[in-house]
């Protein structure tokens, strides 16, 4: 069989589908010899027509709008977990309440001008704004005469210049980078964002399955529709409406993995761009076969056909010609690197901390004028 002829088939079949619906395929198969499709099994179809046998078995999976690129204000913690900076303060919480437990446990082997320095508050300040300093790889202004806290101290220092190596290394390199956020990649997502409308497939193999479902995430996503947030399309609706729908963001297909592939190469091939993203969850998986009427001949003797073409591969062998671009889109980075210089939106939460920092600072300088001036 040349491409031809299965381009003519194909547009053939989805012609026939747009006239007759799922619904009613069943009411109108005795009008034809045989349904191109393929066409989802399904146990109520067979009651009143013939499958041949399966041409392949699809899964359903989500279509969505594929953000854009965008800058993370506050990138310069991305080059540690969270985690870590909970390590850090902690760490810098323990030091400083090591070094003055340890300066008051040895007071009496200091001199008498430092057991006077213990007693007045500003030492204490003074303890804070040294481990800053070491921080901010600053020389140390306070005397440490004892072995413990200098070692205390050495330590402290030692762990802080590790960090920072490694913080400065990755940081130079997250700038320069753009993340792709994606705010839907599972069902469950989809089902729990009350922002987001579902479009499915009326009277689909997978739309009847789920109406059926009493618990689960199927059950969960039918709820949907109670709450007014699914959208039920024809496929000719879905073509046309649908797609601009998800082009301008939230809402999401639910349809097979071979359809989305189709949209996303046709896509695609009009405009040189990715402006969907399917997810890479796959679920519900259905077998999809021919159609003719019950009984009728033709059947058996297509279904051998088929078993023939599937052997060679063939079916899918036609399915990658007609869809040239439908790998261009599907394994899309998540992640871009840019090569401009870094803006002021990328740094904008590193002025944030110094504008936080500032405003504190000039609270602390009004709380002392105000404190001397009552003196």
């Amino acid at each position: 069989m040349e491409p031809g002829v299965s381009r003519t088939a194909m547009a053939s079949s989805m012609a026939w589908w747009a006239k007759y619906s799922a619904s009613r395929l069943l009411k109108h198969i005795q009008e034809v010899d045989i349904a191109l499709g393929p066409f989802g099994v399904s146990e109520p179809r067979s009651k009143a027509a013939d499958y041949t046998v399966p041409i392949l078995v699809d899964y359903y999976t989500l279509l969505v709008q594929k953000a854009q690129p965008e800058v993370n204000p506050f990138g310069f913690l991305l080059p540690f977990d969270p985690m870590v900076w909970v390590g850090i303060m902690i760490s810098f919480a323990v030091v400083l309440a090591l070094l003055p437990l340890v300066t008051w446990a040895l007071r009496s082997n200091l001199p008498h001008q430092w057991t006077r320095r213990l007693s007045n508050a500003t030492f204490y300040t003074n303890v804070v704004f040294e481990n800053i300093r070491v921080f901010c790889q600053q020389n140390l202004q306070m005397h440490l005469s004892m072995n413990s806290t200098r070692f205390l101290m050495a330590v402290w220092m030692l762990m802080v210049l590790v960090l920072l190596r490694s913080y400065n290394g990755a940081l130079t390199s997250i700038l320069a980078v753009r993340n792709i956020p994606i705010k839907i990649d599972t069902l469950r997502q989809l089902v729990d964002e009350p922002s987001f409308f579902v479009i499915i497939e009326a009277s689909a193999v997978f739309m009847q399955h789920i109406m059926g479902s009493k618990q689960g995430i199927y059950a969960d996503l039918m709820g949907t529709k109670q709450e007014g947030r699914m959208i039920e399309m024809t496929t000719t609706e879905m073509n046309i409406d649908g797609l601009e729908r998800v082009r301008h963001g939230q809402h999401a297909f639910v349809l097979e993995e071979l359809t989305l592939k189709t949209l996303m190469s046709q896509d695609f091939s009009k405009g040189g761009a990715c402006h969907f993203y399917m997810i890479r969850e796959k679920f519900m998986p259905f077998f999809f076969a021919m159609i003719g009427r019950k009984g009728s001949p033709l059947v058996p003797a297509i279904s051998r056909r088929i078993e023939k073409m599937s052997a060679f591969g063939l079916y899918y062998k036609w399915i990658d010609m007609e869809l040239s671009n439908a790998t261009a889109c599907l394994h899309s980075p998540s992640k871009v690197t840019v090569t401009e210089p870094y803006s002021i939106l990328a740094l904008s939460g590193v002025f944030g901390v110094l504008g936080i920092g500032i405003v504190f600072s000039i609270a602390l300088l009004i709380i002392e004028i105000c404190r001397k001036s009552a003196m």
